[in-house]
């Protein structure tokens, strides 16, 4: 279940107007790396969305490596992971909804072992920023993947700032870190300082111990073009899924080649 936080300035007739036309857009959505929305709890919460309970948990509670190289042995499992969850980003932004809190928790394991990504749409509801992460005090993490600027509206710096198809892309380079680290980005950082260190332009580094997971130099290059500063620079859903694709289909034919020579 996702509660949606309200707050004391919010209005809660727009909200409840926002959240109905929001709850039938997300119902429609149907996709293999999506999440279905079921329907609502209103006995429970004013505003409150149900999705099938998920036994396997997050993307970092599951220990998934081991089950994508039995499913599928030509490609890292983080590759594949990856491409699952740009392929259900990019099938939300086809339907012009925006993810809003794109993060590990909110990426969910089946199981096969598929992303399915969870709790999007909400973020556009309220217009209170505080309000983004849906369940949870902003102060929980969700900075770590908070374009800067939205961060600079939670600062007060600057004011109307909502989370767009630009600032989910942002959140995917920080969910690459995630995929290919084993660890959330700035895991040693407080919020504060995460803010500051983002807003001077730094990002996380690139680790050695990615290379475990399959961490390419294509890969992190395109990290770095998603969380450029400046939201016109980032990439689109189309153009990175069509990056991932030909990654993948490259990985697969040059492994299969390989595997077919050594029999």
């Amino acid at each position: 279940m996702k509660h949606l936080r309200t707050y004391e300035v919010d209005d809660l007739r727009y909200i409840g107007k926002k959240y109905c036309k929001e709850v039938m857009i997300c119902r429609r959505i149907r996709h293999e790396n999506v999440l279905n929305i079921e329907g609502v709890a209103l006995e429970l919460f004013d505003f409150c969305m149900v999705s099938k309970w998920m036994g396997n948990g997050n993307m970092l509670q599951l220990s998934w490596p081991a089950l994508w190289w039995c499913v599928n042995l030509f490609s890292s499992p983080s590759d594949a992971q990856l491409l699952g969850i740009m392929r259900g980003l990019h099938h939300l932004h086809l339907y012009e909804v925006i993810h809003g809190d794109l993060e590990s928790p909110n990426i969910f394991i089946d199981d096969r072992g598929n992303p399915l990504l969870a709790d999007f749409g909400l973020s556009s509801i309220t217009k209170n920023p505080s309000s983004v992460n849906a369940s949870t005090p902003h102060s929980g993490g969700t900075i770590c993947w908070s374009t800067p600027e939205l961060l600079d509206a939670f600062s007060g710096k600057s004011k109307g700032q909502t989370p767009t198809i630009k600032s989910d892309v942002y959140a995917l380079s920080m969910v690459i870190i995630e995929l290919y680290t084993g660890n959330i980005p700035f895991p040693d950082r407080q919020d504060l300082s995460v803010i500051l260190m983002v807003a001077r332009g730094k990002r996380p580094p690139k680790l050695v111990s990615a290379k475990a997971l399959g961490l390419t130099p294509a890969v992190w290059e395109l990290a770095k073009r998603c969380w450029h500063k400046k939201p016109a620079k980032r990439p689109d859903t189309l153009e990175i899924l069509a990056h991932l694709e030909g990654i993948s289909s490259t990985c697969f034919g040059r492994e299969s080649t390989d595997a077919h020579r050594n029999e």
